[in-house]
Parts: C-alpha cells; structure tokens; sequence
C-alpha cells in the first residue's frame, strides 16, 4: 500500500471517530443521562453508553428500545 493510501485511510478513519462521544450511566440517575434510555435516546451513530457497576431499576431501565434507523 503506498503511503498517501495509508494516510488517507488513516485520515478518514480519525474522522470518523471524532465526532463520537461517550457517556457515563450511574445506577442512581446522576451520570451523564437519569436513565439507560434517555442515553439511548440521545446517542448519535458511533457513541458510546457506558454503564456503571451496580442495578438499574425503574422505567427507563428496563424494556429498552432503540433507535429508528429513518
């Protein structure tokens, strides 16, 4: 592969990710986002949800849904 190929895919490659974020869920409602589904809501193709040790109870913890791919 010659160099301008390797830095144009690793170019397009950094692109992609820099748009990404991640976001921190706590059981108890203070992370990032109160519930899993609000962040699940709120993500945008590429982020990540990160879920903290612990249970999650409630609505918005359970019977999770995701997004419409429209």
């Amino acid at each position: 592969m010659s160099r301008h190929a390797l830095l144009f895919l690793l170019l397009a490659a950094s692109a992609c990710a820099a748009g990404a974020e991640t976001y921190l869920v706590l059981p108890d409602g203070t992370g990032d986002f109160p519930t899993i589904q609000a962040a699940i809501d709120a993500a945008l193709d590429g982020d990540e949800i990160l879920l903290a040790d612990g249970t999650f109870t409630g609505d918005g913890n359970r019977d999770l849904t995701g997004q419409s791919q429209s």
